[in-house]
């Protein structure tokens, strides 16, 4: 693990900090007390690569306080297209090491961790209960809902997206924020039975996760000031950027749904 020297000053901000969030200050549904907020939060971001290099960069950059990066692989030459926290200096290198050395020469007034890790059920339940949010940039099914059903457990908030050549979806879960988990929709109740992984896509313009992980990183800080227009639970936005098209989709929490079915089923019987 590795973490910077810099702890987040929660009382005020210094005359640097003034003037780095000077924007974000004149911005009426910002201002101060907004970004105070975000000074207290704390996120733990689960990817570094193509939707997390743009999420991350973005996040620091609006000042989220306590940023966690976790991520096992190293850059690689064919990361650096669409990776925009790398450069070629850094080939070889963990990727999670790396972000947190270039977003925290972006923002010195937040504290940021990196773990160069692989996340199995036990350490992930471990970790999700130490955040306000869940931000997750992987990219594939298996660890997407690993993370989601864990925060489900701990009514954790969770945000997620994907990316398939110009295409992308993103989610955001408000367990956390609601007052009857159970009411909920779940992930699984979009399917009969859960997704399997695909096998990686050997093509992609840079510029489509570049786009979908801004977008994320935009949800999350909505999320993180409690705005009423951020994306709903239960609300699914699809990106189509070859014929520049977003639509939100709705659906409903399944009653047969063979995850948070036997939640609920397993509270009741334990009543």
């Amino acid at each position: 693990m590795s973490q910077n020297s810099n702890s987040s000053n929660l009382e005020k901000f210094t005359k640097e900090e003034e003037l780095f969030y000077d924007k974000h200050f004149a911005f009426p549904r910002f201002g101060k007390d907004g970004q105070q907020s975000l000074k207290k939060s704390s996120i733990l971001v689960v990817g570094a690569g193509g939707l997390g290099s743009p999420a991350l960069f973005y996040l620091a950059g609006a000042g989220v306080g306590n940023i966690t990066i976790v991520d096992s692989d190293c850059v690689e030459l064919g990361n650096l297209q669409r990776q925009i926290l790398y450069g070629v200096s850094d080939v070889g290198k963990p990727k999670a090491q790396v972000a947190l050395e270039r977003i925290q020469k972006q923002n010195a007034w937040i504290s940021v961790t990196s773990l160069v890790e692989r996340l199995d059920a036990t350490r992930t339940r471990e970790l999700i209960a130490n955040y306000d949010l869940i931000v997750d940039c992987t990219d594939n099914l298996t660890s997407k809902f690993l993370l989601h059903d864990e925060c489900y457990r701990q009514k954790k908030n969770f945000i997620t997206a994907s990316i398939f050549h110009l295409s992308g979806q993103l989610l955001s879960f408000h367990y956390k924020t609601s007052s009857a988990t159970v009411d909920l929709a779940c992930w699984h109740c979009l399917w009969k039975q859960t997704p399997k992984d695909n096998p990686p896509a050997n093509s992609i313009i840079g510029t489509t996760p570049g786009i979908v992980g801004v977008l994320q990183a935009q949800e999350v800080i909505k999320v993180l000031l409690h705005w009423k227009n951020r994306l709903q639970h239960q609300e699914m936005l699809t990106i189509n950027l070859s014929a520049l098209e977003f639509l939100k989709i709705k659906w409903h929490k399944n009653p047969t749904c063979h995850f948070c079915r036997i939640k609920i089923e397993s509270k009741d019987n334990h009543k």
